[in-house]
């Protein structure tokens, strides 16, 4: 009986430095002894979520709060991606790399139905849901690490059986990616 963990990791260490916590540990359990051979490290950095929660200003309508992770098995690694980001988000230019992207992305390849506004966004959503659990095509990361697509997605919080359980099966070569091969070989 598995019970229910609130991280798919054993964490160790928590610390906050210079606005950025810093989460580090080890996978619960080795997945597979022929490929691994011990729990793997996991390094955890994020922007902590403010304390005392937002207080609008009378003027204000809306504020918005990025908050920006990085993961990796080397902490060196998760620390320059969480810099890169959080230098970035400051910017702006990680909305406007992502609404590119993405248009990139449309762009190379869609189904469109006329005349069937609902089905149209069905589809999208579809798609959408499957493209973005696909590695990107470019990336800064220096492995381009990806695990598999699942129809059912990662096992939600630990539970085994559910989804799964992050792997994939012969249903994903079936069903899943003869539909994206034909837009994106």
């Amino acid at each position: 009986m598995c019970k229910y963990h609130v991280y798919s990791f054993k964490t160790h260490k928590s610390s906050f430095v210079q606005n950025k916590r810093l989460l580090s540990g080890k996978t619960r359990q080795v997945e597979n002894n022929q490929f691994q051979l011990e729990q793997l490290p996991v390094f955890v950095y994020y922007t902590p979520l403010p304390v005392n929660g937002f207080e609008l200003d009378p003027q204000e309508t809306s504020r918005t709060y990025l908050f920006v992770t990085s993961i990796d098995s080397e902490q060196e690694r998760a620390k320059r991606s969480f810099e890169y980001a959080s230098n970035e988000r400051h910017s702006d230019q990680i909305w406007s790399s992502h609404v590119s992207l993405w248009n990139d992305v449309w762009s190379n390849g869609r189904v469109e139905i006329v005349g069937d506004d609902e089905l149209q966004r069905q589809i999208n959503s579809a798609f959408y849901y499957i493209l973005s659990s696909l590695p990107p095509l470019s990336t800064r990361s220096e492995h381009k690490q990806f695990y598999g697509l699942s129809p059912g997605s990662l096992s939600r919080g630990g539970l085994v059986g559910e989804d799964y359980a992050g792997h994939s099966f012969w249903d994903t070569e079936t069903w899943i990616y003869p539909s994206i091969l034909l837009f994106y070989p």
